[in-house]
């Protein structure tokens, strides 16, 4: 998604809800390059792409 959506597109995702360890963001493709994201590797997780 990084490299096909728009810079100012916001994508957000939600992982392990109602979980110990819960954990969301939202934030444009321009900053989710340099963001620091947790290991979510076998993680349920959902992901909503929005303008």
């Amino acid at each position: 998604m990084i490299t096909t959506l728009h810079e100012n597109t916001l994508v957000g995702v939600a992982a392990n809800l109602t979980q110990e360890g819960e954990w969301t963001r939202t934030l444009s493709i321009k900053k989710w390059k340099t963001a620091t994201i947790p290991d979510l590797n076998k993680i349920p997780a959902i992901f909503m792409v929005g303008g």
